[in-house]
């Protein structure tokens, strides 16, 4: 009888061990401080020209499963929210923001302008974004795209 009962006890384990979430973006997972951007005047520019220090700002992504949630300590322009939340796509070198919505208290908001400067605090220009993972490793991500590179660390 002992057996069985250990038996049991032992499956019951693992039931519940399988059902939490597990990381599925690899390193990419978890929180990260945007802390440099680097962004061009013209997508055709050879080279990123303009360098911000965003430190002061606190702008965080955190990643979990396929929604990365964007804040900044100001508020987002022409907002009442400091917070927006996207879908994203993440395979091997790339990674895709494919819908953006601004976070309130009681509701999310799609934004599907593409002209929207809402986001640029937060390293998003427009209403998606496709970014070249030029870095991801240790405690840095290196995000380019055709008008900015984003420097995080992780927190």
């Amino acid at each position: 009888m002992k057996p069985l009962y250990l038996l049991l006890l032992s499956l019951a384990l693992l039931l519940f061990a399988g059902c939490g979430k597990m990381p599925e973006n690899g390193d990419l997972d978890g929180l990260w401080q945007l802390v440099e951007m680097h962004s061009k005047a013209d997508p055709t520019d050879p080279q990123y020209s303009h360098y911000t220090d965003k430190r002061a700002e606190k702008v965080r992504w955190a990643f979990q499963l396929q929604l990365l949630s964007m804040k900044s300590f100001d508020l987002l322009p022409g907002t009442d929210t400091n917070e927006a939340v996207a879908r994203f796509q993440y395979s091997g070198d790339r990674l895709q923001l494919t819908q953006i919505y601004l976070h309130y208290r009681d509701r999310d908001q799609l934004v599907e302008d593409p002209a929207t400067v809402q986001f640029q605090t937060l390293g998003v220009r427009g209403c998606k974004a496709q970014f070249r993972i030029a870095k991801l490793g240790g405690s840095r991500l290196i995000l380019c795209s055709d008008m900015d590179s984003l420097v995080f660390v992780k927190k």
